[in-house]
């Protein structure tokens, strides 16, 4: 019989069940575990997660707006509300290292303001598919984007110690926006001073057009004493609006302004889509490496054109409306620069579908913040519900433009509209006077030689479309597909008309009596009926067929619009008369003395014309 071995444990232990070994062994694990931990994390601090969330009432009561979607790349294209997240803020010491790792990749954005190159597309932060946002403010545009920009101002400060700084357009043509936001200065950080502790916030603003100056030395806790600097901005002549290297500079200069761990707010007021695109790239990548979000306070791009329009009113009180640079709002054109027979439709010319220019608005999507449109363009006015299937693509440009190749149809559009931007095609002569058959032949004749090249420049157009119409039904998106049909059913709609123009004249030459006496001037009117070949009624049903399914299809929209307006007016012509007491008056029906009055009223109007100095917007 052999011995028991002896214990190697006390006695005490020996006597303890099983279970409470096991106990007393698990409880001294988990002891040493946890000191391991401690030790591992006790110096290191807590990285802290910014999220902004906005109760839906709260943003119903405080703001009256509407949605319309999506936050810069993170952004869900079903959400209803925008601007409502926020990047991850590092700790302070991992943002250092991400910082020095990131300046090897990327390179820091010159100081100065001359021209930046562009990050090289393999080295670019990768952006995930942005659908962008933009933001109609309801009743005073001003007033409402200020209060968003407040709401955001204060969701920040909940989160974090937080520098906004305030980017203002030098331009004359946004002096009295300038001064209505200063005003608002003191109500907007009031009610951050009434929601919390505010000793985390400074406030910095600057001022840019062909140049860049800051209007504080260093960023300031109380924004009031910006006030009386932001008014007092001198208004830039020189035309130029360098949005894009001011936002650089900013980024630049500010983005490690008192170490890591703030949030940066950049505040862009302007009207215009600024003159340097070409830096939008590089100003994203840094942005987004520094932690800025940026937001924008503009004007709504006027519909499918490069142009908006500004009221401006003369010393001498003449008012006219001032070509500004405010589109387009997509990154590749998608309308036809066609002019509606019969005369222009200004409602088309100046009316916006609620979207911001398509560079502005892309770096405030791709930096998780929001363009703010202040103020629409004259003319009507579409649903957001409706327009938010419509958003253009915020992507990068080189990623639009692979996608162009992917589709045969988008890729002639293109092709068209910018062939037509080009070289801008006019409608031809509509109206022909006729004090004696002599005059009449010769206008009749000097109308037709334009329409020869008229004619070449459609059928051009024509072509390139065609080029693309087998896959025309592939088109999934929206957007496109709308542009591609109006595109192709404006274009036959003209092809018919010109043919049946040409054909008008040359019958006309015939010299045609008036039926009416004292009637000087033959018309040339819309008529339903189509004269010519069966190819030319073909064209017609097909353009018709297209135009009305875009207004079908796309109804509330301004692809709609656009088609009602072309279907308003028939595609066949007829001559009409009528007396034109100006014409009268120059022919010596109404005595010489008429006519020298006239002549003389003209030639001061004239005059005043030329002295009028037209801004530089």
């Amino acid at each position: 019989m052999t011995a028991p071995s002896e214990s190697r444990l006390p006695q005490w232990v020996d006597d303890l069940p099983a279970i409470g070994v096991g106990v007393l062994f698990n409880l001294a694990l988990l002891l040493v575990m946890h000191l391991i931990v401690f030790t591992t994390l006790k110096d290191r601090p807590l990285e802290t997660i910014t999220s902004t969330i906005i109760d839906e009432q709260q943003q119903e009561t405080l703001f009256e707006a509407t949605s319309e979607d999506t936050i810069g790349t993170e952004g869900d294209l079903n959400s209803a509300t925008m601007s409502l997240a926020a990047a991850p803020t590092p700790a302070e010491d991992v943002q250092q290292q991400i910082e020095e790792v990131d300046d090897v990749l990327l390179p820091s954005i010159n100081p100065t303001l001359e021209a930046m190159p562009q990050v090289a597309t393999a080295v670019l932060t990768d952006t995930i598919e942005s659908r962008g946002t933009s933001e109609v403010m309801q009743g005073d545009g001003v007033e409402g984007a200020m209060d968003r920009l407040t709401f955001e101002l204060s969701q920040s400060l909940k989160d974090n110690r937080t520098l906004a700084v305030w980017l203002f357009d030098a331009s004359g043509s946004l002096k009295d926006e300038r001064d209505a936001i200063a005003g608002r200065f003191d109500n907007v950080y009031s009610q951050l001073r009434s929601l919390g502790d505010t000793s985390g916030m400074y406030t910095q603003a600057a001022a840019f057009g062909s140049g860049f100056e800051y209007l504080a030395k260093e960023p300031v806790q109380d924004a009031n004493e910006l006030v009386d600097a932001i008014k007092s901005v001198p208004n830039d002549e020189s035309g130029e609006e360098r949005v894009f290297a001011a936002v650089g500079q900013v980024v630049k200069d500010y983005g490690r302004w008192q170490g890591g761990g703030w949030n940066r707010l950049l505040f862009i007021v302007t009207d215009e889509r600024g003159d340097d695109p070409q830096l939008l790239d590089t100003v994203i990548a840094e942005a987004r490496k520094r932690n800025f979000r940026v937001f924008v306070v503009g004007n709504a791009a006027v519909f499918g054109k490069e142009k908006a329009f500004v009221r401006y009113t003369y010393p001498d009180g003449f008012e006219e409306y001032i070509p500004t640079d405010g589109g387009p709002e997509t990154a590749f054109p998608q309308l036809l620069d066609v002019a509606f027979w019969g005369g222009g439709d200004a409602r088309a010319e100046r009316m916006s579908a609620g979207y911001g220019p398509w560079a502005l608005t892309r770096l405030c999507a791709e930096t998780g913040g929001m363009y703010l449109v202040s103020q629409q363009a004259d003319g009507p006015r579409f649903d957001p519900a409706i327009m938010r299937s419509y958003t253009p693509d915020y992507r990068p440009a080189r990623e639009i433009e692979a996608d162009l190749s992917r589709n045969a149809a988008i890729k002639s559009l293109v092709q068209a509209a910018t062939s037509s931007m080009e070289q801008r095609i006019r409608t031809p002569q509509l109206a022909f006077d006729a004090p004696d058959d002599g005059t009449l032949r010769n206008q009749l004749t000097e109308a037709q030689k334009p329409l020869a090249v008229l004619d070449d420049e459609l059928a051009r157009i024509h072509r390139t479309l065609e080029n693309g119409e087998r896959d025309a039904a592939k088109i999934d998106d929206a957007r496109w597909r709308a542009s591609y049909d109006l595109a192709m059913g404006r274009i036959l709609a003209m092809r018919v008309r010109a043919y049946g123009y040409n054909a008008m004249l040359g019958d006309m030459k015939a010299i045609k009596p008036f039926e009416n006496e004292g009637s000087n001037q033959w018309i040339l009117q819309p008529a339903d009926e189509v004269d010519g070949n069966p190819t030319l009624r073909k064209m017609a049903e097909q353009a018709r067929e297209l135009l009305e399914g875009v207004a079908t299809q796309h109804a509330g929209t301004p692809w709609a619009m656009l088609a009602e307006r072309e279907l308003s007016q028939p595609f066949g012509w007829a001559w009409s008369e009528r007396r034109d007491e100006r014409l009268a008056v120059l022919s010596g029906e109404q005595g010489e003395e008429q006519a020298r009055l006239l002549l003389a009223e003209e030639e001061e109007n004239r005059e005043q014309r030329m002295q009028r100095k037209r801004p530089k917007l």
